[in-house]
């Protein structure tokens, strides 16, 4: 199977600048169409995670929310997370599962 990315020589979106490869982008060029970036899906992510927390917000205060957000913000697992850390995106995982249990009112 070929690779479905466009080698970065071929890519100068700008048309200005080459080498633009992971400048930021949240998606790269494909050869048949666009291609997700990890930081696309960690926007998606970030949106989820503020309607988690705004139905949380609804059905258990303030407090609630506060307190989800401090677990999920333990020092170190939000760098680890972003760093590959299989054990600390599983925790990331369990406390988003923790919140939509919440949410659905366990």
């Amino acid at each position: 199977m070929s690779s479905p990315y466009v080698p970065p020589a071929q890519w100068t979106p700008w048309q200005t600048r080459t080498n633009d490869v992971g400048d930021g982008q949240l998606t790269l060029a494909g050869k048949a169409g666009p291609i997700a970036t990890i930081r696309l899906h960690a926007v998606r992510d970030g949106i989820e995670d503020f309607g988690y927390f705004a139905l949380l917000r609804q059905k258990k205060g303030e407090a609630a929310v506060q307190d989800a957000i401090k677990k999920m913000a333990t020092p170190g697992n939000l760098q680890e997370h972003i760093a590959g850390s299989k054990t600390e995106l599983e925790a990331m995982m369990a406390q988003r599962e923790a919140v939509a249990a919440l949410i659905a009112g366990g």
